[in-house]
């Protein structure tokens, strides 16, 4: 396994949100990381340095169109990249994102369900289960679903991504008109959390009841709060509009936001 690989790691993996995690300098650092590296990367690392570095370029153009919102060239990226080497599994994520935002569902459940395979407690596929199945509306089936794994995974993901995901079980259950059990998720969730999920929840339940301007005030709490920080808003804001509950001058919040 070439070292390179090591310092590949962390670019290749901050996909569509995926939280990687910095590499020391340290050589005990770089032995014990090397150990964790998947094969598919050391696989990647072992390519001639010009197809290793048109595979990084083109796949880092990728992530900044997913970033934009332009999912079509992010696609068609994401397929060249396929045509220089076959194996990352955070491709499939990431397509997932641009099928789901062009409504091509049944495309996006291949995609997904390639993520459970493969990355099954990745945050972003965590994500895309429960985004896919808020964007059909299948609201009860991201309700079992997503608890289930969140029992399984909650431990290891990121806090920050656990409350994105408890958002999305929250809105559907107000979806299914079930206001008791979304308000139980969030009955410890306080100003003193320092999370948007604080006043998106609650701007959700303002929208649920149709009162547009409690809903507007907790959201611009949220952006006067985090206004250092605009990204870590921008998944409360996409999960709303997957439920038709945005406000109406959020219909473009899609493009340059964080995808998880």
């Amino acid at each position: 396994m070439k070292l390179s690989a090591l310092f590949l790691f962390p670019l290749l993996c901050m996909t569509a949100g995926a939280l990687a995690q910095s590499v020391e300098d340290s050589p005990s650092t770089v032995q014990q990381e090397a150990s964790e590296i998947p094969q598919w990367l050391a696989d990647l690392s072992n390519l001639p340095r010009e197809q290793r570095t048109e595979y990084i370029n083109t796949f880092s153009a990728a992530k900044v169109a997913l970033a934009k919102g332009d999912w079509v060239t992010c696609d068609t990226l994401l397929t060249t990249c396929e045509l220089i080497f076959r194996g990352n599994p955070h491709i499939c994520n990431m397509r997932a994102v641009c099928y789901i935002e062009q409504k091509r569902f049944a495309d996006a459940q291949i995609e997904v369900d390639k993520a459970k395979k493969e990355l099954p407690d990745d945050p972003t596929t965590l994500v895309n289960i429960a985004t896919l199945h808020m964007a059909r509306g299948e609201y009860q089936a991201c309700v079992d679903e997503m608890s289930e794994l969140i029992s399984a995974y909650g431990y290891s993901v990121n806090p920050e991504v656990l409350d994105i995901l408890t958002f999305r079980v929250f809105l559907s259950h107000l979806m299914l008109g079930h206001e008791t059990e979304a308000l139980e998720l969030v009955q410890d969730v306080s100003p003193l959390s320092d999370t948007p999920l604080y006043y998106y929840s609650r701007a959700a339940v303002c929208l649920y009841k149709k009162d547009l301007t409690g809903a507007k005030g907790d959201m611009q709490s949220a952006a006067r709060i985090f206004n250092n920080s605009a990204a870590r808003l921008a998944p409360y804001q996409r999960a709303l509009l997957n439920c038709n509950m945005g406000m109406p001058e959020q219909k473009g919040v899609t493009a340059g936001e964080n995808p998880l």
